[in-house]
């Protein structure tokens, strides 16, 4: 897992970044039914913070990795 690290944060930022850009464009709403206009915001919010959440992640490793702080 260590070694693949940042391949899987940069795929989890991808999806989070997927998820909020689809619920934005309401094609989320096909799958998905909010009761509340509020709550469809906060849930693009929520996957958008984690979606940069997983960006800084991916690229603190990678940064670690191309320093050759990170143990292999």
């Amino acid at each position: 897992m260590q070694k693949y690290s940042p391949i899987y944060h940069t795929i989890y930022c991808l999806v989070a970044f997927k998820v909020a850009f689809m619920t934005m464009q309401g094609t989320l709403q096909n799958y998905v039914k909010f009761a509340d206009p509020l709550n469809e915001m906060f849930f693009c919010v929520g996957a958008l913070m984690i979606g940069f959440l997983y960006l800084y992640a991916a690229s603190t490793d990678i940064y670690e990795v191309i320093k050759g702080n990170k143990n292999k």
